[in-house]
C-alpha cells in the first residue's frame, strides 16, 4: 500500500460529477448519483448541463448556436464559480468530452475519469441520425476538434468506455494507451428493474404485448417496427410505443406513450406488461432500454449497430438483425411470438447476463473505485515532487 493510499484509509473524498443531457448517459450518471449518495466517504458535488441552460454565456452568439461552444463554455464558468466559492476537488467523473473541452488547466491538475459510450470517430457514420448532416466532408473545424478530444483523452487519468467497440476507437483513431482503458458498461438497478422469474411465460396468452422505447422515433427504427405491427400475422399482437416523436398511423393494435418518463413507475409498468421488447434501431450505442427489457426477463429483437451485439448476444437472449431489413425483423418477431419456450429461454438468458455485466450497484463502485485510485496516483506523484 502507498503512503497516499493508506493516507485515503480515512478520508473523505470531494468529487465532482458532470454530466451532459444526452439520453442514456444522463440516465446513467442519475442512476450512479443514487449509488453516492449512500456513500459517507464522499462529499459529491453535481453539475447538469441542460440542452437549454439559463446560463448567460448560453445566450451568446456564437455560442448559442454551437453545442460544443456552449457545453464547454458552461462547464467552464460554473466550475469557475464553484472555485469562487472555495470548491476544490479531488478527482472530476465526466460522462462525455464536450464539458471538458475548455478546461486544460483543471485538466492537468485534477484527476479526470471519463465515461464514454461512444467517440466522434465512431459516430461518423452515424451523423446524420444524431446532427442532421453528412459526415463526408471533414472540415477544418473538425479537425480540431477531433485535436481537442485526443487532447482530453491524452489528459483523463482513466477511460472506462461502455463497451469493446469504443475502447477498440480509443485505442485505434485516437491513440490511447490501453493500461488507461477499462470497459464498464452501464448499469440499470436491477432489484428496481426486475420481473419474478416464477411470472416467466404465464402472462395473457392471448395477446403478444410487444413493447418499443425509443425517444427518437425514426432513429430509433418505429417506422420500420409500425409497418411490421400493421402486418396480417400480428393483428393479434399489441404494440406499445415509448416515443416523444411518433410518426405515422396507429393501428387497432398500436398504443402510443408520449410522456412516459425514463425510470419512472409508468415506463417499469410497461416492461412488466411486455412479453417481447422490439427495437430495430437505426443509429445507436449501447441503448438503456436494452438493459431495462432484459431485467424483466423480455427476449430481443434488435439491430446489429454500435454496440448492440455485445448486448443482444444472437440466438440467447435475443436476436440480432441488419438494420432495416424489415423482412428479417417481422420473421425473428414472429419466431418469439409463436414459441413462448423459447420467450423464457431468451429471457432467463438476459437476466443473468443483466446480473452479471449491468448491475449499477457493481459498475458504480467500479467507476467509484477508480476515482479513488486516480486521487491516489495523484497524491503519490505531489509526494514525490516534493
Amino acid at each position: 500500500m502507498t503512503e497516499s493510499e493508506q493516507i485515503g484509509k480515512n478520508r473523505k473524498y470531494n468529487f465532482l460529477f458532470i454530466s451532459a443531457p444526452f439520453g442514456g448517459i444522463e440516465v446513467l450518471c442519475k442512476n450512479i448519483q443514487k449509488v453516492v449518495d449512500t456513500k459517507n466517504d464522499i462529499e459529491a458535488t453535481w453539475m447538469w448541463i441542460d440542452f437549454q441552460p439559463k446560463d448567460f454565456i448560453a445566450r451568446i452568439p456564437p455560442i448559442s448556436l454551437n453545442w460544443t461552444l456552449k457545453g464547454g463554455m458552461i462547464a467552464r464558468t460554473r466550475l469557475k464559480k464553484l472555485e469562487r466559492e472555495g470548491k476544490s476537488f479531488d478527482a472530476v467523473f465526466a460522462n462525455h468530452t464536450i464539458p471538458l473541452m475548455f478546461l486544460q488547466r483543471f485538466r492537468k491538475n485534477v484527476p479526470i475519469i471519463l465515461s464514454l459510450d461512444i467517440t466522434p470517430e465512431l459516430l461518423q457514420p452515424y451523423n446524420l441520425w444524431y446532427r442532421g448532416k453528412s459526415s463526408n466532408s471533414q472540415s477544418f473545424g473538425s479537425g480540431i476538434k477531433h485535436s481537442m478530444t485526443r487532447n482530453v483523452y491524452n489528459d483523463a487519468s482513466y477511460i472506462l468506455p461502455w463497451s469493446q467497440l469504443v475502447k477498440r476507437s480509443l485505442v485505434n483513431d485516437y491513440g490511447v494507451d490501453t493500461k488507461k482503458i477499462e470497459v464498464v458498461p452501464p448499469g440499470i438497478d436491477v432489484h428496481q428493474w426486475n420481473q419474478s422469474e416464477n411470472n416467466d411465460g404465464k402472462k395473457d396468452q392471448d395477446s403478444i404485448h410487444i413493447l418499443f422505447v425509443g425517444g427518437d422515433f425514426l432513429r430509433k427504427g418505429g417506422d420500420l417496427l409500425l409497418r411490421v405491427a400493421a402486418r396480417t400475422e400480428f393483428q393479434k399482437c399489441k404494440f406499445h410505443f415509448v416515443t416523444r416523436s411518433f410518426q405515422g398511423m396507429a393501428g387497432d393494435n398500436v398504443q402510443v406513450y408520449d410522456n412516459v418518463q425514463a425510470n419512472s413507475g409508468e415506463l417499469l409498468g410497461l416492461y412488466k406488461m411486455a412479453d417481447i421488447f422490439a427495437l430495430p434501431t437505426r443509429a445507436d450505442l449501447s441503448p438503456a432500454a436494452l438493459c431495462e427489457a432484459m431485467a424483466f426477463r423480455l427476449p430481443v429483437v434488435a439491430t446489429n449497430v454500435g454496440g448492440l451485439d455485445e448486448i443482444i448476444l444472437d440466438g440467447k437472449n435475443g436476436f440480432i438483425v441488419p438494420a432495416d431489413e424489415e423482412e428479417e425483423f417481422a420473421l425473428r418477431l414472429k419466431t418469439l411470438v409463436g414459441s413462448k419456450e423459447l420467450r423464457v429461454e431468451f429471457g432467463r438468458s438476459g437476466r443473468a447476463l443483466v446480473e452479471e455485466k449491468y448491475d449499477i450497484q457493481k459498475n458504480a463502485e467500479i467507476i467509484l473505485d477508480y476515482m479513488k485510485r486516480a486521487v491516489h496516483n495523484n497524491d503519490d506523484r505531489k509526494i514525490i515532487a516534493s
